[in-house]
């Protein structure tokens, strides 16, 4: 299972265990996308931040999976930039021969260019603005509550600022004192263009 840009596996939790919990024998793998969640900072080795370098991380993951005992993924699932990083990996898949997952279920994500100018009535929450948002935000910040607030000084809207704030993470160092966002704007938006 694959998140979207801005988000993490986290955003998967919920889903990940409801079908683990449901389907006895199954195991379910959430990632994150470099730049994301637990694949930040120090993990992050290259600058080679399109949606192709994603779906080979993605690949590889699986391939690592397979050689700790797991098989190839029957299910292959990604919420919006992580449609277009499963739908890439599905391409390769086929240019190279190699078998294809028996599902493939890709979320609120289109194989085309994003546009941008009609996603939402508040331009402040248009992708490229959230960026901008996000940026105008000093880190680290004190709390989640702060940075919500902040966000919605910008114009952006209670449940988008706390979607936002869903991936904060204590800034390295400071214990649970300061936080910072869980993922890497400069990678985000690479990633995004």
């Amino acid at each position: 299972m694959t998140h979207g840009i801005l988000g993490s596996k986290r955003n998967w939790r919920t889903p990940a265990n409801l079908l683990a919990k449901t389907q006895p024998g199954i195991k379910v793998l959430t990632v994150d996308h470099r730049g994301h969640g637990n694949s930040h900072g120090a993990f992050l080795t290259d600058s080679n931040h399109t949606v192709d370098a994603r779906a080979m991380d993605l690949e590889e993951t699986i391939l690592s999976d397979m050689e700790e005992g797991g098989g190839d993924v029957d299910i292959l699932s990604g919420h919006s930039f992580g449609g277009k990083v499963v739908l890439q990996l599905l391409k390769r898949r086929i240019e190279e021969g190699v078998p294809l997952p028996e599902h493939t279920w890709v979320l609120d994500s289109l194989p085309c260019e994003y546009d941008d100018t009609s996603v939402s009535e508040n331009s402040q929450e248009s992708v490229v603005a959230i960026f901008d948002n996000l940026r105008d935000v000093k880190t680290p910040f004190p709390s989640t509550q702060y940075a919500i607030e902040a966000l919605m000084d910008k114009g952006i809207s209670l449940p988008i600022a706390q979607w936002l704030t869903s991936s904060v993470r204590p800034l390295d160092g400071h214990g649970q004192d300061m936080l910072t966002w869980g993922f890497d704007l400069d990678v985000a938006a690479e990633l995004f263009q």
